[in-house]
């Protein structure tokens, strides 16, 4: 029933933006879907059809365009995304990067890359308003200090001013575009709404705070109707904006994880709780232009991470016939130094350098295993 309300008070607010960057967002979950099939010359197409369709493009969604042209050996686009990149932040460096090495080896495209880059770098550090940076900058540092506070209640007091400060600024100057961009403000940024988003959360939750003179002289809270419309106008990313809005709070778009069942050989994602709650949470993600998690049922969205490499029977073979595993932390020991290995060696070798909108790696991850000698244990969560 909780869910049910949720979903519909959610679904009033979202019907005031009907034609915005939501849809833009579910494109470019298609397209990465193709992507992790292998379809690098179909998601390009994609790429750039969306690309001219909309105004606020993604950085990562032009470093992917990039890889696929590179894939195909398109390297004239491919030199295209790398201007565009450039003129979201990239540098020389950011191009050193081995899955570049291609791009890089095509000596005509690359050599007229590099006579443009110096006036594109200047472009767009030209475009920087530096007094926008610098407030940015300074009320981080006042955060930061603030956060460092041991008594929650000054914590929170100096929160509430600086939570004012930049609602104010976001309102009379408009939300940054630095999301868009390849950039350090990014998570600072990130951080000072989500302190303050999170600080209003607790205010709402927490019925002492209700009560709380210091509490009850601020209003509700003034930092989602800003992130609510950054997200529709395309200019922050579904799960930073998930990040920010569910910061001590219920998360209504669901808590993602990872089964790796290595008794049958396979690993997806899925959400957390009751099966019976899936589809409304689903809904929900969809409304702010997330994916939708299809549980035991998505292993193709793993295709460019080092999962897609899983070592399934190098791990039985090894969890089978180790004499030395006495306790389920001997077996879980052996488990993780055979995963580390495979997970680096796919790092070095940087396969494919896509930027993925899920990130895997940080997920809590649950393992189903019935082979250990010694031990009958099935379903256990490793963190």
């Amino acid at each position: 029933m909780k869910l049910f309300l949720l979903l519909i008070s959610l679904g009033s607010i979202f019907q005031c933006y009907a034609g915005d960057y939501i849809r833009y967002h579910h494109e470019i979950h298609s397209i990465e879907q193709n992507t992790s099939k292998g379809d690098y010359q179909l998601s390009l197409d994609l790429y750039y059809d969306v690309f001219n369709r909309y105004d606020n493009l993604f950085y990562k969604d032009i470093h992917n365009a990039c890889m696929c042209a590179i894939k195909v050996k398109d390297f004239e686009k491919a030199i295209e995304c790398a201007i565009e990149l450039v003129k979201k932040g990239y540098t020389l460096n950011d191009f050193d990067e081995e899955y570049f090495v291609e791009l890089k080896g095509n000596q005509k495209v690359w050599k007229a890359f590099l006579k443009r880059y110096k006036n594109l770098r200047q472009q767009y550090l030209g475009s920087i308003d530096q007094d926008e940076r610098s407030f940015y900058e300074k009320n981080y540092v006042l955060d930061q200090k603030a956060a460092s506070i041991g008594n929650i209640a000054k914590q929170d007091s100096i929160f509430f001013i600086l939570a004012g400060k930049l609602s104010n600024h976001l309102s009379q100057h408009g939300f940054p575009s630095i999301f868009l961009c390849k950039d350090t403000l990014n998570h600072k940024l990130h951080v000072m709404l989500r302190h303050y988003c999170g600080l209003y959360n607790r205010k709402k939750n927490d019925e002492n705070l209700k009560q709380d003179p210091q509490y009850t002289l601020y209003a509700d809270n003034i930092i989602k109707p800003i992130v609510d419309k950054a997200l529709h106008d395309g200019l922050i990313l579904p799960h930073v904006y998930m990040s920010i809005v569910s910061y001590y709070d219920d998360n209504p778009f669901g808590e993602v994880a990872l089964k790796i069942d290595v008794d049958n050989e396979i690993i997806y994602p899925f959400i957390k709780g009751k099966q019976e709650d899936v589809e409304c949470i689903n809904s929900l993600r969809s409304k702010v232009g997330m994916k939708a998690i299809i549980n035991c049922n998505d292993t193709v969205s793993l295709a460019n991470t080092w999962y897609a490499h899983y070592p399934f029977k190098e791990v039985k073979l090894a969890m089978e016939t180790c004499d030395t595993c006495n306790t389920f932390l001997d077996y879980m020991a052996l488990h993780v130094s055979i995963e580390a290995r495979v997970r680096d060696d796919y790092r070095g070798k940087n396969r494919d350098g896509f930027i993925l909108s899920n990130n895997f790696e940080a997920m809590e991850t649950y393992y189903q295993f019935s082979f250990m000698n010694n031990l009958k244990k099935n379903g256990i969560n490793n963190k």
